[in-house]
Order: C-alpha cells, then sequence, then structure tokens
C-alpha cells in the first residue's frame, strides 16, 4: 500500500519546475538518455541495463521500462541530471539495484522516495555475500585494502538471484503499477534454471586447476561461487571501482598471476588501463575486457550472461 503523499501530478511539477531553474542556472548536464522500451501503461523506471532487461523480461509490452544509467556507464560513480530527477518523480515504480552501486545518485533516488515514488531495491531480496579474508585465494595475511565485511552488490552476475528478484518484483508491480505479472515472473526464474545449465556447460571446457579469476575490482564473486571459479586477485581490491590501488597492491596481482599462472585480467568500465597494462605487461597476463554493465544487442539478460561466460571462457583458454 503507497503511504499517503503528494500526487504525481505535484511530483511531475515539481520535478518540472525544477529543471526549468536549473536550466536557467546552466546546470542541467548529460543524464542517462536511454529510451523507455517499446509498451503502453505505466512507466518504470530502472537503475541499470542488466536489471533492466531482466524487468523488460517481467513485464513484457505491458509496461514502459526507462533506463536511467547509460550502458557501460560504471554505475559506481554515475551522477543524475535534473532531466534524469524528472524520470524518477514521474515513474509509477523506480526499481533500483542497492546495496551502494548506485553511490553516485543516492541522494536522488532518496529525494524521489521521499516524495511519494514508491522505490523497490531488488537487493533486499537476495543473500548478499560480504567481502571476507578468503575471497582471494593464497593471499598474504594482513589488510590489503579490501573491502572486508562489506556487502557485495554485483548479484545481478548470478542467474539464479536475478530469478529471485523477477519473483520478488511481482507484488510491487501489481500494487504500485496495477500489472498482474506473477506467472510471467514466475517463468523467468523458472529460465533461470536452464541458463545456468547453459552456462555449467560452457565452463566445463575449462580445466579445473584453470578457473582462476584475476578481475578489475572486486565484482566476480558472486558469479565465481555459482560456477565454481576462484577469484585470486583483483586490480582494485574494492567492491567499488572509485577506490585506488596501491603500488604495493598492484605487486600483489603482478605476484598472484605468477603464483596461480592465471592467464587472463578480467577487466570492465572503471578499471584504470594505465595500470592493467602495466601488470599485463609484467606478469604476462592478457587482458580480457568484460561488458558486465551493458546487455546485449537483442536486450535480452539470458543473452548477455551467456556472452559474459563464453568471453570468460575464451580468456581463460586462449593459448
Amino acid at each position: 500500500m503507497r503511504l499517503s503523499s503528494p500526487s504525481r501530478s505535484a511530483r511531475l511539477a515539481a520535478a518540472t519546475a525544477l529543471l526549468a531553474i536549473a536550466g536557467m542556472l546552466g546546470l542541467v548536464g548529460c543524464g542517462g538518455d536511454t529510451a523507455a522500451s517499446a509498451g503502453t501503461g505505466p512507466r518504470i523506471v530502472v537503475t541499470t541495463a542488466p536489471l533492466g532487461a531482466l524487468v523488460r523480461d517481467v513485464v513484457g509490452d505491458r509496461a514502459q521500462v526507462d533506463v536511467l544509467i547509460p550502458a557501460n556507464l560504471d554505475p559506481h560513480d554515475f551522477q543524475p541530471s535534473a532531466k534524469d530527477a524528472q524520470r524518477l518523480a514521474d515513474a509509477d515504480l523506480v526499481v533500483v539495484s542497492g546495496a551502494g552501486l548506485e553511490g553516485g545518485m543516492q541522494q536522488s533516488i532518496d529525494q524521489a522516495r521521499q516524495d511519494g515514488t514508491p522505490v523497490f531495491d531488488a537487493s533486499a531480496h537476495v543473500r548478499l555475500r560480504t567481502l571476507d579474508e578468503h575471497d582471494h585465494e593464497g593471499e598474504e595475511e594482513g589488510d590489503h585494502g579490501h573491502d572486508h565485511g562489506a556487502e557485495d552488490p554485483h548479484y545481478w552476475l548470478d542467474p539464479v538471484l536475478m530469478g529471485d528478484v523477477a519473483v520478488a518484483l511481482a507484488p510491487a508491480l501489481k500494487e504500485h503499477a496495477g500489472l498482474d505479472v506473477t506467472a510471467r515472473a514466475r517463468a523467468v526464474r523458472a529460465r533461470m534454471g536452464d541458463l545456468v545449465a547453459q552456462m555449467d556447460g560452457m565452463i566445463a571446457a575449462v580445466p579445473q586447476a584453470d578457473r582462476v579469476l584475476v578481475t578489475g575490482h572486486d565484482s566476480l564473486g558472486y558469479l565465481a561461487d555459482r560456477f565454481h571459479l576462484t577469484v585470486v586477485g583483483a586490480v582494485i581490491p574494492s567492491l567499488s571501482t572509485q577506490a585506488e590501488p596501491s603500488a604495493a597492491q598492484v605487486a600483489d596481482v603482478v605476484a598472484t598471476i605468477r603464483r596461480t599462472h592465471a592467464p587472463a585480467i578480467f577487466t570492465e568500465v572503471g578499471t584504470p588501463k594505465a595500470v592493467v597494462d602495466a601488470i599485463a605487461s609484467d606478469s604476462g597476463a592478457r587482458v580480457v575486457s568484460l561488458n558486465t554493465h551493458a546487455v546485449a544487442a537483442d536486450g535480452s539478460y539470458a543473452t548477455t550472461m551467456r556472452e559474459l561466460m563464453k568471453a570468460i571462457v575464451t580468456g581463460l583458454t586462449a593459448r
């Protein structure tokens, strides 16, 4: 049940006024300019591209789905514009990834919620992993600057958890957008089992001893847990790309690659290229770019995950 709050028209009027004022002051920046999906009916605003793909799978053409953060931009530091604030205010429901992922726009999300826009936090409906002392196998004891004990927001890289999100989203869509999509949500979750089986078949091509990952930052833990991979190191030893690696941490990564014979460094948006190139040069590892913040050309979450696994398998097996 929606709490008593300003009407949708009042929220839209307030956001429009804010936009006009910002324009007069020259403050309107370039925000997410992703077009809403085809469809009519309620407007669902989603913060990230992978989560948007899931929401589209659940609602079909019964709602407009507007992704706020453009694909392949780093959600950790995305700063919303006044236009984005209007999108949030005008939504029937805002769907956020949560767990601190959208740190740069948290204030705008909180303001939208305060002004009466319903917000569905997907992270509240999955079991979040925490980064602990054992996430990077083989590290020396001591503090290496990792976010020990922090909740990992990268759960969209586990299809099983995304299936849970789909089912949990259905009641919120019915309450706030008038959409009964329970059956579709359950079907989406069922298909996630098929997707996991397909991805398991892909990783089977990699010998068990070679299933080691060096990542751009601490982002592939869920995927590693689901598909029996081992994360041995990260260029940025943090759950956020906003941290900066020290010289000692860079040296640790080089030493880890040599010790584990990790063949590749898997980078993402936000990984510092100069640092990665130096590590690759010193260690002999190849650099493989992963599109973890974008979706496949067909807009499908399943295709996105299959392409991601294909890139990982190729990075681990190419000689």
